[in-house]
């Protein structure tokens, strides 16, 4: 009897081993199922996807995260240009301690989420996840891209604008206008269309505006004339304007100088009647209501006076417009001498100017108003 019950507590043990065994074995393999699954779903997490996307991007590993991008190469804006800007927006701060913050957006797909990227308090840009779809599970990671406005850019008729090594086109004219001269007085942008008094609108120098298209950096503008010549060209990035002219080399601007000084005095001489309408004429274009007026212009209003001299001039804003224009500026003072007292008056002109019968020709004035005339 002693032996039978020794041999039953003998299998009930046995038995209780291996149902313990068998246990421990399903528990064992529940967890790893447990470990893995959680592994699984912590490779497939927004935040993994988010680090292993910057941390690649830091890496330099374009290739890795380029399928990925969204991202279409175009004129202004190249593959080498997206890699560079994301990896300065975000790869220059990857340390493995980035942190996201999910945000709300209307305009997400279904199952899109959108989240902000930070390094530390620093809020760096957003980014855009997608569920993939290629039956693995995980997200792809889409970085905004953040593009600056274009620019609108003014450049004389026939000078060829480039813009990061590629010339505008006729595709990205936006407009023409007659030449336009612009100043400030007291604070405010005074513009002035210098040759609209030429009576065939086709014969003035024309500016023609351009529109770029949004870049990631700023872009690189240079310009040069129809002969060559390189032009100045002056960027306001905030106002997102581009202004191109064609300066004068040191020859042709003495002798647009000289012309100004030439003209400005004899115009001066006809109105203050110390000049005839016949010394005047040969300087002023024809086709213009300029000549015109001058013309009709009626003498004997203006204040007799014993004698009057011509000092300080200054020239400034010279500027081509095409081969056969240009426009400037001339400061001067005239001084009236009248029954033995003088008066000085400020004389202030924009002047341009076009070619025709072989001389330059006054085709457009204007007359700023000077300090003295302003008090």
């Amino acid at each position: 009897m002693g032996g039978r019950a020794r041999r039953r507590r003998s299998k009930y043990g046995l038995g209780l081993l291996i149902f313990f065994l068998v246990c421990l074995a399903v528990v064992a393999a529940a967890l790893l199922w447990l470990y893995v699954a959680l592994a699984d779903y912590e490779k497939r997490t927004p935040k993994r996807a988010l680090d292993g996307y910057f941390a690649m991007l830091a890496a330099g590993d374009y290739a890795g995260i380029g399928q990925d991008s969204g991202f279409l190469p175009d004129a202004m804006n190249s593959l080498d240009d997206r890699n560079a800007y994301l990896r300065q927006k975000f790869g220059a701060f990857w340390d493995g301690g980035l942190s996201y913050r999910q945000m709300e957006s209307a305009e997400l797909a279904a199952g899109q989420r959108l989240y902000s990227v930070y390094s530390g308090e620093d809020r760096l840009g957003e980014a855009m996840l997608t569920p993939r779809e290629d039956g693995e599970g995980g997200w792809t990671v889409q970085p905004l891209l953040e593009y600056l406005p274009g620019y609108a850019v003014t450049a004389p008729e026939g000078a060829a604008v480039v813009v990061n090594a590629l010339a505008l086109s006729q595709e990205q004219t936006v407009g023409r206008h007659p030449v336009i001269i612009s100043y400030m007085r007291d604070g405010a942008p005074v513009e002035v269309e210098i040759f609209q008094s030429m009576d065939d609108s086709s014969l003035a120098p024309q500016t023609v505006e351009y529109q770029t298209a949004p870049t990631l950096f700023e872009p690189q503008f240079s310009a040069r004339a129809a002969d060559g010549r390189q032009c100045e060209v002056t960027v306001d990035a905030e106002a997102r304007t581009v202004s191109v002219s064609i300066p004068p080399d040191a020859e042709q601007h003495d002798a647009f100088a000289q012309r100004m000084e030439l003209v400005a005095r004899i115009y001066s001489d006809f109105i203050t009647e110390d000049g005839p309408r016949s010394a005047l004429r040969p300087y002023i274009h024809r086709g213009t209501s300029l000549y015109k007026n001058l013309s009709e212009y009626q003498i004997g209003w203006y204040i007799d006076h014993d004698a009057r001299k011509f000092s300080d001039f200054s020239v400034s804003d010279i500027a081509i417009h095409s081969d056969g224009c240009f426009t400037g500026h001339i400061d001067f003072a005239v001084t009236v001498l009248r029954r033995g007292r003088a008066h000085v008056f400020n004389a202030s002109y924009d002047m341009g100017f076009v070619q025709a019968d072989g001389s330059w020709l006054l085709a457009g004035l204007h007359t700023r108003r000077t300090e003295a005339e302003a008090d």
